[in-house]
């Protein structure tokens, strides 16, 4: 690693993005004490100034504390925008963000529901879409494509769907919190009258949609494989994720069993994302 130059700003940079890249190769949570002694020995210092440095982080809201399993780690901040995929940021609501061209903002209210962008398999879904949408292009020609997300906790993938195009939207949860949460996440972001948000099992469902998201895990993806090739139209893009690596290649024979070909895949922290093509 290069040595930090002597303004105290580009050192706290260096150590920042240091910070970040172990913490974005290490499967398992990272805690605070580890985290300095990497720190420590990758910059050549005292593990007294590395605590001093992530303490420093964690103030200037770069990183954040978490409890897991019992055990204090840490994580990056989500307190802050964030960049989740080449034109997707998610930023809380209230804070400012100048977008650069081409981005779309996803704002989101603090809630208890899963999807803020803190868990691998959100940014890997995020990420997917953004590529399914953008990069291949695999709904394009359809100016009313719809959105379905499965299991749409905070909301945020079936919002950035529809901030990178797609026409309207429906997003289901079983939770009642969820769907409390995505449909204030929907109003923030101005899609109240493109977005449908509601408690309904995917059995009750109706409609083709161009699109299908789902986060969730392997048994229920497989559970729940029927009603998605119910639920989509003949030529239509899925994305899925809340699969470990290990998931990927009985998911992948299923799938393709079902004339559903792999666009593309990405994998962060043992979870793995997947983007397919139904055509």
């Amino acid at each position: 690693m290069k040595t930090p130059s002597n303004n105290p700003s580009d050192i706290q940079s260096d150590i920042g993005a240091a910070a970040l890249r172990i913490l974005e190769d290490r499967v398992d949570g990272v805690t605070p004490r580890v985290l300095a002694g990497l720190l420590a020995a990758a910059f050549g210092r005292s593990r007294r100034w590395a605590r001093s440095a992530v303490g420093r982080l964690v103030a200037a809201g770069e990183l954040a504390y978490r409890e897991q399993h019992g055990h204090t780690i840490i994580e990056p901040s989500f307190d802050r925008p964030v960049r989740l995929s080449p034109h997707v940021v998610v930023k809380p609501a209230g804070t400012a963000y100048t977008p650069r061209a081409g981005d779309v903002v996803v704002r989101l209210a603090h809630g208890a529901s899963f999807g803020t962008g803190q868990h691998p398999t959100t940014r890997l879904s995020v990420r997917g879409i953004d590529m399914a949408l953008t990069e291949l292009g695999l709904i394009e020609g359809m100016p009313d494509a719809a959105a379905l997300d499965v299991g749409t906790g905070s909301g945020i993938l079936a919002i950035a769907a529809l901030m990178l195009g797609i026409r309207r939207g429906v997003g289901v949860d079983i939770d009642p919190c969820a769907v409390d949460e995505a449909k204030r996440n929907a109003a923030l972001n101005g899609l109240s009258e493109r977005l449908s948000i509601g408690a309904v099992p995917i059995g009750e469902i109706r409609g083709t949609f161009a699109l299908i998201t789902a986060n969730l895990r392997f048994p229920t993806l497989r559970r729940i494989l029927t009603e998605m090739l119910r639920l989509s139209a003949p030529r239509a893009a899925w994305v899925v994720s809340g699969i470990r690596s290990g998931e990927v290649r009985p998911l992948r024979e299923e799938y393709a069993a079902c004339g559903l070909e792999c666009r593309w895949q990405a994998e962060e922290k043992d979870w793995a994302a997947l983007a397919f093509e139904r055509e």
